[in-house]
């Protein structure tokens, strides 16, 4: 995943009020395999924690201090199903064994969910520690991050359900959202249905 990419940074607010650098991978022109981009995100998890431990950069940014708080990739997933951490097979109406798509169990929170083109898949690789360790709190922001680019881009209002993760539009819902953390490092994220297919949705509950 490291050819032909569009790379830059970017500045969020840290929990101190400064601004936290995060670099963005943008790969949202093409299809990644699901796996690749799961291999990609355990790198920069190992990296951000390596960067924070060391007080050393972070990989791609050589020289930098503080180190960045971490890295946004950017992508569209080749048409795959992931289950997650506590998935129910109950939720699948084909045979685990022999799915119609690629199936991967991961290590996120949620359950399961398809990813296909037409979805844009965002996966913040983050230090919480430099903003809020709060997972909870986490998964709202994400939540708002769709909810105002909804707004922002297109004019819908975008709306959470109690209890439940994610953002809905009188239609359905419009964005999952599964996470897990490592040493308060964050990744998986967030997926939002922009013009994807949606018969594979049909398979799943």
């Amino acid at each position: 995943m490291h050819a032909s990419l569009r790379t830059c940074a970017a500045s969020c607010e840290s929990a101190g009020g400064d601004r936290a650098r995060v670099l963005v991978f943008d790969y949202s022109d093409r299809l990644v395999p699901y796996e690749q981009a799961w291999h990609r995100q355990k790198e920069l998890v190992a990296a951000v924690l390596a960067a924070a431990d060391a007080e050393a950069p972070i990989v791609d940014m050589p020289q930098q201090r503080p180190p960045p708080a971490g890295a946004l990739l950017l992508l569209q997933h080749a048409p795959v199903y992931t289950l997650g951490a506590g998935s129910s097979l109950e939720h699948l109406s084909f045979d685990a064994d022999a799915p119609p798509l690629p199936l991967h169990r991961t290590e996120r929170g949620g359950e399961v969910t398809y990813h296909g083109p037409g979805q844009l898949v965002a996966y913040p690789v983050l230090d919480l520690r430099r903003f809020r360790s709060d997972l909870h709190w986490y998964l709202r922001a994400l939540e708002e991050v769709v909810i105002r680019a909804l707004r922002e881009v297109s004019g819908l209002e975008g709306v959470r359900r109690a209890g439940l993760t994610g953002v809905w539009l009188p239609g359905g819902k419009v964005a999952a959202i599964g996470v897990r953390a490592r040493r308060w490092v964050a990744y998986h994220g967030l997926a939002l249905n922009v013009a994807p297919d949606l018969a594979p949705f049909a398979a799943i509950g």
